[in-house]
């Protein structure tokens, strides 16, 4: 999975921080997290990431997960939203 782009917006000023992160299910029904990116720029702003994801075994589906996160800490509160696509070419 070449050229991927990876956008999440704050869109609260509660001292919280927004993150993303990919995760894929490879050919032999394993997953992989490709770890969270955090945006800590503030209510009202929005971050991309330029990113590619590349598995020797494939991968068969890829899933976007975006989370809330306590303050400027790495403690996750809870899943915003999720959505995954399936490899057409798979």
């Amino acid at each position: 999975m070449d050229n991927l782009s990876l956008t999440v917006k704050d869109t609260a000023a509660d001292g919280n921080h927004p993150a993303i992160q990919l995760r894929t299910l490879r050919a032999n029904g394993t997953s992989k997290e490709w770890g969270w990116r955090h945006h800590y720029d503030g209510s009202g702003t929005s971050k991309t990431w330029s990113t590619y994801a590349h598995d020797t075994t494939g991968i068969k589906n890829a899933t976007v997960e975006v989370g809330n996160y306590k303050g400027s800490s790495t403690t996750y509160i809870a899943t915003c939203m999720a959505g995954s696509l399936n490899n057409p070419n798979w």
